[in-house]
């Protein structure tokens, strides 16, 4: 399967990893991309890079790296009200939004280690130098994003993947403590089927 992301995007998502790998730090390709890379395509234009890192002690790094390289860089630090860890915004005038969003906050902890385990089982994206979420973990984030449009996308992907073991997904929800949104979630797609 394909990302939906322009060439020129996709390039310069592939510099920006390689900068990122410069520093010791990996990466790997969540949100609208990931989703069309699993068989569900929906409109987006920007792409996404999942991290689990010190922000304020590797992002200063990064910014300083990636404007070297001609990008506009701005820091949306982390704080207690939220749980992601950060993200950088990363644009240029010829390519689509990149974002490179961090999933460890150093004051609530957040889900740090299921973006640590992410992007580590991260499979390599044919055609290129970056990897992409598998489709559990994908639907592990998700589930922790807890939005309605999380919700919907994990259906849409579902519907798509019959073929999955919802057992191992479970497991894995159990182990990130969010097996209710699991519920929630195999609740919704069974009510969208008609079957409750």
């Amino acid at each position: 399967m394909s990302l939906t992301a322009s060439e020129a995007t996709l390039r310069a998502a592939e510099r920006v990893a390689a900068v990122l790998s410069a520093q010791g730090i990996t990466c790997a390709v969540i949100g609208g991309a990931a989703l069309a890379f699993h068989g569900y395509i929906r409109q987006t234009l920007d792409l996404d890079l999942a991290t689990s890192v010190q922000p304020f002690v590797v992002f200063p790094k990064i910014l300083e790296a990636l404007k070297s390289e001609g990008f506009e860089v701005e820091f949306r630090g982390p704080d207690s009200e939220d749980p992601l860890g950060g993200v950088l915004d990363i644009r240029r005038e010829d390519i689509g939004p990149i974002q490179i969003v961090n999933f460890l906050n150093p004051f609530v902890g957040g889900p740090g280690a299921l973006g640590k385990e992410a992007v580590d089982t991260a499979t390599p994206l044919e055609g290129t130098s970056l990897h992409v979420v598998d489709l559990p973990h994908l639907i592990a984030l998700k589930l922790y994003s807890g939005s309605l449009k999380s919700l919907s996308d994990i259906v849409e992907l579902l519907n798509r993947h019959e073929e999955l073991d919802l057992e191992s997904i479970e497991a894995l929800a159990r182990k990130f403590d969010v097996a209710d949104e699991w519920k929630i979630a195999l609740a919704h797609r069974d009510s969208m089927a008609g079957k409750s």
